[in-house]
């Protein structure tokens, strides 16, 4: 499915949750925390006070306790865009998947889906 002028292939399905980013640096390891804004088949968005940069590879572990959501992987930084929310300056980020358990995945994916075409309130679709 292609979506909007973002010619996006996958529909994004917006989800609330926590995101722990770790990224190497030269002098070790760097934990960040966010906040989950977005998922898809291929990838996902994100905000935090952090900056990271793109094309910054990382290791990522996403948490919902609402859905059950818990799924680890390494992704890419393909976006950052500075934003404003709630008064606060935050960075947006899109990140494009690179390993993870595509199964795991797929389950949350479909059932998103499925929440919504029961107009369960759940997460919307961008």
């Amino acid at each position: 499915m292609i979506m909007g002028a973002e010619n996006r292939f996958f529909a994004r399905f917006l989800v609330a949750g926590t995101i722990l980013v770790q990224i190497r640096l030269q002098g070790g390891v760097k934990t960040i925390k966010g906040e989950l804004l977005d998922l898809s088949f291929k990838g996902g968005g994100f905000c935090s006070k952090e900056q990271l940069k793109k094309e910054d590879n990382i290791i990522f572990l996403l948490l919902n306790n609402e859905l059950g959501v818990r799924l680890r992987g390494e992704a890419k930084i393909v976006s950052v865009q500075k934003i404003l929310r709630k008064g606060t300056e935050l960075f947006r980020y899109g990140m494009e998947f690179r390993k993870l358990d595509s199964e795991a995945l797929q389950d949350i994916v479909l059932n998103l889906q499925k929440d919504i075409k029961r107009g369960s309130g759940g997460p919307g679709v961008k």
